[in-house]
């Protein structure tokens, strides 16, 4: 650590934690670090956007404005004038994220696998892109492009390969050889490259939570792991303190999550759902979707297989999916249908794509039906539950609102998510169980995402025993400049959370 600084400001990202486990575990003392600093400081949820899809919500809680204003909403973006769609990234993003702020005032950033920041900013410091956005571990995932020799001289690299829950069972040594990756590296850029403010994510804590929430339980290659989602949260507790050993009694430090997590109860087929109230039609007759050549293949490949494929290639395949999928659906008898993960839905408009069936003056009454026919739809299969249904403009607003569905449905809570059609075969309501039998869900997910996340917050500036108020992600990006002592711009849709400031 000889020639390091600490920064005036550490961040550490724990994807998908959530207080209804973090804060039981701390009480226990299954978490140290984390106890010790909520003990030290402010405590309290931190609500994410709706819905809680990771790419929007972590670009909210980095720029202070909803997706109305940076403008991604989802893994995947609308093709303009097409039913195409391409995957977000950061040039889609349409607002400064903090670090460039901190920049603008004179500081010095450290941003480090933070979801959808690929390509890296040119900044004042340094960057390796998300893991949940980047290709790979490679020079154009780093800024500058020194850090990517810097950090394979030093860690062997920044491996970011998704660790998942296959039908072969689950890698644990590839878990803890990845959580050992990440803890060298963020110390090493601590220690060798140091800036003002500090940022640093970590994914493994909502990978588990997807495939362990339900089923804690884990026995691999002779070892046997009681909670694999505790395992998680535990190695997250020991990575901050190895990041608290390198700063001092000057430092700012939060703990924050983009959403939290809870049971995935069912899965809805949006589009049978759809089909099935009118709204969407498929080519052949039947009027539901088949499942192209691509699809099936897909679904056969075995896992090994399909996990040694290059992120490159596997997205490549994911979107000759998606295209088949689109030259199925008969658009002419077409009202809505599903767009990126099924929360939100587009209209078929005229004039916005080449095959519209709704005019544009009908625009708010064909919304209004579709949205009557939905709840009705819904209602009629009681597995489902609850169901929200929001217009685009009652959650964004700015002027990237446009790119947003039109209709975002929020289904219990979110313990329901939609899915594709599995099989021709499968119904409105698609059981866990029947997931596997249909083998589109290899994966085996059995956790989704809830709205409140995770907000820890401890330094000289902050309150002890405080509980932010209301706190949502747009909050932490004006709250960390006022703690960096810089104004925030203007336009920003979050607040600076001064109840939890000394």
């Amino acid at each position: 650590m000889a020639g390091s600084r600490p920064p005036r400001l550490l961040l550490l990202g724990l994807d998908g934690a959530t207080l209804d486990l973090l804060l039981p575990w701390a009480k226990a003392g299954e978490l140290p670090n984390l106890a010790a600093l909520i003990e030290r400081g402010a405590c309290g949820t931190l609500r994410s956007t709706i819905p809680p899809i990771t790419p929007c919500a972590w670009t909210t809680m980095m720029t202070g404005a909803n997706p109305g204003r940076h403008g991604i909403y989802d893994f995947v973006l609308p093709k303009a004038g097409s039913y195409g769609r391409r995957m977000a990234s950061a040039r889609d993003r349409q607002m400064h994220p903090v670090w460039l702020l901190a920049n603008d005032a004179g500081l010095t950033a450290a941003v480090l696998n933070v979801p959808t920041t690929y390509p890296p900013d040119s900044l004042n410091g340094y960057m390796l892109a998300g893991e949940m956005g980047a290709p790979s571990f490679n020079p154009s995932a780093t800024t500058p492009t020194a850090l990517y020799e810097d950090l394979k001289a030093a860690v062997g690299g920044f491996p970011m390969q998704t660790i998942t829950r296959t039908t072969r069972g689950y890698d644990l040594a590839a878990l803890d050889a990845q959580v050992a990756n990440r803890q060298a590296a963020f110390t090493w850029v601590l220690d060798n490259r140091p800036a003002d403010l500090f940022i640093a994510v970590v994914n493994y804590t909502d990978h588990l939570e997807h495939f362990f929430l339900q089923d804690r339980a884990l026995d691999s290659d002779g070892r046997h792991v009681e909670d694999m989602v505790l395992y998680g949260y535990q190695a997250a507790d020991r990575l901050l303190g190895s990041l608290l050993e390198r700063c001092d009694a000057s430092t700012n430090v939060l703990v924050v999550s983009d959403h939290g997590a809870g049971p995935l109860r069912t899965y809805v087929n949006i589009d049978r759902l759809l089909v099935e109230a009118g709204l969407l039609a498929f080519r052949g007759g039947s009027g539901v979707q088949r499942g192209g050549f691509l699809r099936r293949v897909a679904q056969a490949t075995p896992d090994w297989i399909r996990d040694a494929l290059p992120k490159q290639w596997r997205r490549g395949a994911l979107e000759k999916v998606r295209q088949e999928y689109e030259g199925e659906i008969d658009w002419r008898r077409t009202r809505v249908f599903r767009r990126g993960t099924g929360f939100g839905l587009e209209l078929n408009v005229q004039g916005r794509l080449p095959e519209g069936t709704i005019a544009a003056a009908d625009y708010e009454q064909a919304r209004e039906e579709i949205i009557a026919t939905l709840r009705a739809a819904w209602a009629a299969v009681p597995e489902l539950g609850g169901l929200e249904v929001y217009r685009r403009e009652e959650l964004y607003s700015g002027p990237m609102s446009d790119l947003a569905p039109d209709i975002i449905l929020a289904p219990d809570e979110f313990a329901v998510e939609p899915t594709a059609a599995p099989s021709p075969e499968a119904g409105v309501a698609v059981t866990l169980e029947e997931m596997h039998h249909y083998g589109a869900a290899k994966r085996f997910k059995i956790g989704s995402h809830r709205l409140n996340g995770v907000l820890l917050a401890a330094g000289p500036d902050i309150k002890t025993g405080a509980t932010p108020e209301g706190a949502a992600l747009a909050d932490v990006t004006p709250t960390i400049l006022h703690l960096l002592g810089i104004k925030a711009p203007e336009g920003l849709d979050g607040r600076v959370l001064t109840e939890i400031l000394a």
